[in-house]
């Protein structure tokens, strides 16, 4: 009987701890200050190993905080010297969704990038931006021109995003 009831205790209690674990984000680390500092190292090899070490952050689901913190060392990066920096900033940016448009003006010179993959992480990542990443229309413009199909691809649908974004204010300004 005793068993019994401590089976039946353990399931509310798994339930509530999963339910307090759901949407919940990785709390900012204390290391995050030192990995910041590493994507502005002088050293390309300690840039890219400080630029895929927060990758896997933001997959685990880094905080807003540490996005936010991120953000001055992603948008240098994207002019980075070197082309495998410039392409992980691009990889990690597509990855933060509208988080990433405070780098709307960098993603939008990325697209003239050499490296027909950072031009197609740039892209994405202001595809992913949506209406925000209306200051960079001209450049995705020019994209849709692109040699990499998955470049025009994302420049398209980053310039159908705005457009969307626009109709769906349609209504509003009409109002006015």
């Amino acid at each position: 009987m005793v068993d019994g009831v401590r089976r039946w205790l353990r399931v509310p209690s798994i339930a509530l701890m999963l339910i307090g674990l759901a949407g919940c984000e990785q709390p900012p680390k204390e290391s995050d200050s030192k990995l910041f500092a590493e994507m502005e190292d002088d050293d390309a090899e300690k840039r890219y190993d400080a630029l895929k070490e927060f990758e896997e952050q933001v997959e685990q689901g880094a905080s807003k905080k540490a996005i936010e913190k991120s953000m001055g060392p992603l948008r240098k990066a994207l002019s980075d010297t070197d082309s495998r920096v410039r392409y992980r900033a691009a990889k990690i940016l597509s990855k933060l969704d509208k988080d990433a448009a405070p780098a709307v003006k960098e993603l939008s010179a990325a697209l003239k990038d050499e490296e027909a993959k950072t031009r197609y992480y740039a892209a994405k990542a202001l595809a992913k931006i949506g209406d925000d990443a209306k200051p960079a229309a001209a450049e995705l413009i020019v994209a849709l021109e692109d040699a990499d199909s998955d470049v025009r691809y994302f420049a398209a649908k980053a310039l159908g995003n705005i457009k969307a974004a626009e109709a769906a204010d349609a209504p509003a300004k009409a109002a006015e």
